[in-house]
């Protein structure tokens, strides 16, 4: 019978010689060979491999049989010890079984720097670990160095799958610890608006080994600009920025105020112009903003391409229920354009027509009709708008409109009380979120007493967020790392279940 070929190999390739010898000290050869027990392999060696501190030009490493020979250049730099990470790049030829965080360490001084930096990097607003990322180490005692990020780092590492990084055979010295999700891997943070950050407050000093753990943002870009300015439909453009704007004036030719509404959306990095009319060839705007923003915008406004816009079909409404909120949400109705009027419309309540609720256009948002009342657990609602009753500012009027919602109840939602832990600091803002398991905000309120209930929630999965709100304009903010502004603290929960007719009850820690 056929020999069965013994058993399977299972395990990882081991090193059997290393020339020069693994932490060899006052290094000065041009190549080093590692020789393995068996034939072996590289891969994904570019992503897979860190040197530490960087060297140009790159060394270049091959496998041949049962060896690896990495080729070094001639510009290493006298007294400083250097790290090859080959992480899991080293598999044998035959079962590719992986040789894990294998590192090859050598000094060109009279010793092996051994001090380091640890820690994990993890997502600034969902507190989720990041992979990958690049965590580097410049050495300065200034924080505010004008060059770094102009320079390659001193040294650098790359978080696991967890998060987490070490930096190891670190030198003493003063430094300043920043994370970069380099898209470009050129080790320079040159691309704000793709290239997350984090950087510690302060500098780091070693020794002794120090562990740090940071929260990584994309930060806001330095200087305000108009990123671009579209036709959306045929009374409206719409002017994206590269961050929120604080302060704008749009004026028209001759600098009189543009008159006709303008709706920012809620990060204000968006706004939405409105024409005076529907026969607007072309739109021509002045901008003048804060951090020099200075620009003119035209768009063609007529054109021959189809738009989401009003016609023969009349308005174009979307509408939103009060039903995730509770009793005390709001009937929301939305319209493509400002509107001019409301007229006649009736609320059945469970088929009998009911009265005493508040209804307005809202005074922030003209496309926006709301309708305020005392909503009633577990009722059935109807709202219908007859035909030509809602109308906008160019005269577009709604068709026949049929709405239905049923309120939520006990029994077909729960109940989360969120319990805040540690002390409030007298002044500070906080704002207690519930969000979707993607971090959509689904109820918020501010902080204001220890416990927090939240009532009429659908049944599902949420996580609570407790976000410090430290310019208190009610959202989360980002890093700007210019001005070295962290991004703002939050906590994170974990995943929750929310279950009808359940009450849930949830601790979460004040952020630091």
């Amino acid at each position: 019978m056929t020999p069965e070929g013994g058993k399977k190999d299972v395990a990882a390739p081991v090193l059997t010689t290393a020339i020069p010898e693994n932490s060899s000290v006052n290094f000065k050869e041009k190549e080093i060979i590692l020789v393995f027990d068996e034939y072996v392999q590289l891969v994904d060696l570019s992503a897979q491999l860190v040197v530490s501190p960087l060297m140009e030009p790159a060394p270049k490493v091959t496998a041949y049989k049962n060896k690896i020979t990495i080729a070094l250049p001639d510009t290493l730099l006298p007294s400083t010890t250097y790290s090859f990470s080959f992480g899991k790049s080293i598999v044998d030829v035959h079962e590719s079984n992986i040789l894990d965080g294998f590192r090859y360490v050598f000094s060109t001084g009279e010793a092996i720097d051994s001090l380091s930096v640890s820690g994990k990097i993890t997502e600034a607003a969902t507190a989720k670990p990041v992979k990958q990322v690049t965590v580097m180490l410049y050495r300065t005692s200034n924080l505010n160095d004008s060059i770094l990020l102009k320079r390659k780092p001193d040294y650098f590492a790359r978080a696991d799958e967890n998060g987490e990084y070490t930096l190891k055979y670190l030198a003493a010295g003063t430094y300043v610890l920043i994370a970069l999700d380099d898209k470009n891997g050129n080790y320079q943070y040159d691309d704000p608006a793709e290239e997350a950050i984090a950087f510690s407050t302060n500098t780091l000093t070693l020794p002794p080994d120090v562990s740090i753990n940071l929260g990584i943002a994309n930060s806001l870009p330095a200087e305000l600009r108009l990123k671009r300015s579209t036709r959306i439909r045929k009374t409206a453009m719409q002017l994206v920025f590269n961050r929120p704007v604080d302060s704008l004036d749009v004026t028209q030719r001759g600098g009189a105020e543009y008159a006709s509404p303008s709706i920012w959306n809620i990060r204000r990095d968006t706004l939405t112009l409105f024409t005076p009319d529907t026969l607007q060839d072309s739109l021509i705007v002045f901008l003048r903003g804060d951090r020099g923003l200075k620009d003119t915008v035209a768009v063609r406004m007529i054109t021959g391409k189809a738009a989401p816009d009003v016609g023969n079909k009349g308005i174009l409404l979307s509408y939103e229920t009060p039903s995730p909120v509770g009793p005390k949400g709001k009937f929301k109705i939305e319209s493509l354009n400002p509107l001019a009027s409301v007229g006649d419309f009736s609320i059945l309540e469970d088929s009998v027509e009911i009265k005493g609720y508040q209804s307005a256009i809202d005074k922030t948002d003209p496309r926006i009709f709301i309708i305020n009342y005392d909503w009633k657990p577990g009722k059935f609602y109807n709202v219908k708008v007859l035909p030509g009753q809602i109308k906008d500012r160019y005269g577009y009027a709604n068709d026949s409109l049929d709405w239905k919602f049923r309120m939520p109840d006990d029994r077909s939602s729960g109940e989360l009380v969120v319990t805040v832990i540690g002390k409030k600091v007298e002044g500070d803002d906080y704002l207690l979120q519930v969000c979707s398991e993607d971090f959509k905000v689904f109820r918020q309120e501010r902080f204001l007493t220890t416990a927090t209930t939240f009532t009429f929630i659908p049944p599902g999965n949420y996580r609570i967020r407790l976000v410090k709100d430290i310019n208190r304009n009610g959202r989360w903010d980002e890093s700007d790392f210019k001005l070295r502004r962290q991004p703002e603290p939050a906590t994170v929960s974990e995943s929750i279940q929310v279950r009808a007719s359940w009450t849930l009850e949830k601790d979460i820690v004040l952020p630091e």
